[in-house]
């Protein structure tokens, strides 16, 4: 096979990885109580080894925007890469809470590289429809890290320990680093600098340009209602309902895989239909499924009855995703490593506020997380609705 037929085909990979890069949090959420426990640490601070690794990836995008621009997107991957390894090593191999924060902190941060320079690739090999079939292809794949994820770690905890996860995340991220150095393509914009005016000054204008907030701010919101789902869901089905860790992940895999459904429908309908269309409707879908899971979980109804409405919300937010984020990158006129670098951004601090949101008004009850998963898909919708969208060829 030839390089531009590899470098057309490295999304497929680049998916893959980014499936390894989010298993650091999906594959880890049923270790959480056993953390808890071996370490002897309360529920809060064990939530907080999530809450950095939020913060860790919403902390270099900035940087990181401006450096793949100059350097070249590959180089800022594949460090991003090494990275990722060697954080997950300390992890497995360290019985110090600190330790553990601070290398989770890192770990976190590869997302800011995988997402900015990976994304600002696409964002710059592909063009019109193909690249909003391409993000959906990317999100879809991407998926399967908390719909299987849960899954492998409840078994890997079952049967063997929490440390082993990260074992086999540094296994798979050197998987990864090899074969990104071979086959991704290494882009750049000819026209960037790094002088910190102008960087500041690129940030400024399309941070000024209202459409591009209001993209962002929508996606942001919508794919918060995952990290809240994500950070109380395990002591709600683990510890408050003692489901056990199997359980909880075999729960994943029809709410997170409706966003692989989500995304093919978007694949599919983008080729023939004005995509505006499909956000709309993912849209709407995310709205019921929210008002849905309030009212089940107000009135305390079966488990399977609040998954039933987090599957719905997934489709719907899982159809919105690709044509969101290229509708922001379309809004402004500013550098394509800066533009993904704010979403990036907005979508980890975001996943940051989420996170503390829960964790504070932490009482172990699905309740919990409806109330501000609803107000966060109500704003979503209402922001969208309220913008100018651009058509897409």
């Amino acid at each position: 096979m030839n390089k531009p037929v590899l470098f057309k085909s490295f999304y497929i990979w680049l998916a893959l990885y980014y499936i390894v890069v989010f298993l650091s949090l999906d594959m880890y959420l049923p270790a959480l109580p056993t953390i808890s426990r071996e370490l002897g640490l309360t529920d809060d601070m064990a939530q907080y080894t999530i809450t950095l690794w939020f913060l860790g990836s919403a902390s270099f995008q900035l940087v990181l925007g401006p450096l793949s621009d100059y350097y070249g997107r590959k180089k800022v991957f594949i460090l991003g890469v090494m990275v990722f390894v060697l954080s997950s090593l300390v992890i497995a191999s360290s019985p110090s809470y600190n330790t553990i924060l601070i290398a989770r902190f890192f770990q976190g941060a590869t997302v800011c590289s995988t997402m900015v320079a990976g994304s600002s690739t696409v964002h710059s090999i592909f063009s019109g429809r193909r690249a909003v079939q391409v993000l959906a292809v990317l999100s879809s794949i991407t998926i399967l890290a908390p719909s299987l994820g849960p899954l492998l770690g409840a078994y890997v905890v079952k049967y063997y320990s929490w440390q082993c996860i990260f074992f086999i995340l540094a296994f798979c991220g050197s998987v990864g680093l090899f074969v990104h150095a071979v086959i991704m393509p290494d882009t750049k914009d000819e026209n960037a600098n790094l002088n910190i005016k102008l960087i500041f000054s690129a940030y400024a204008d399309i941070l000024m340009n209202k459409q591009f907030l209001l993209f962002v701010l929508a996606n942001s919101l919508l794919i918060s209602v995952f990290f809240m789902w994500i950070v109380e869901s395990p002591f709600v089905i683990i510890k408050s309902l003692n489901l056990g860790e199997l359980y909880f992940g075999y729960v994943q895999m029809p709410i997170f895989g409706a966003f692989i459904l989500g995304g093919q429908i978007t694949r599919y309908f983008s080729e023939k239909h004005d995509v505006s269309k499909i956000v709309c409707s993912g849209m709407l879908l995310s709205l019921l499924g929210g008002v849905f899971f309030m009212l089940f979980a107000w009135l305390e109804f079966n488990i399977l009855f609040c998954v039933a409405a987090m599957t719905l919300m997934s489709v719907g937010v899982s159809m919105t995703c690709g044509p969101l984020n290229r509708y922001a990158i379309l809004a402004s006129d500013g550098p394509i490593g800066s533009k993904v670098a704010l979403t990036s951004a907005a979508t980890s601090l975001f996943g940051v506020v989420a996170s503390f949101v829960v964790t504070m008004v932490n009482d172990m009850s699905f309740f919990n997380i409806a109330v501000p998963i609803l107000v966060a898909v109500v704003l979503a919708n209402i922001i969208f609705f309220v913008a100018d969208v651009p058509d897409i060829d």
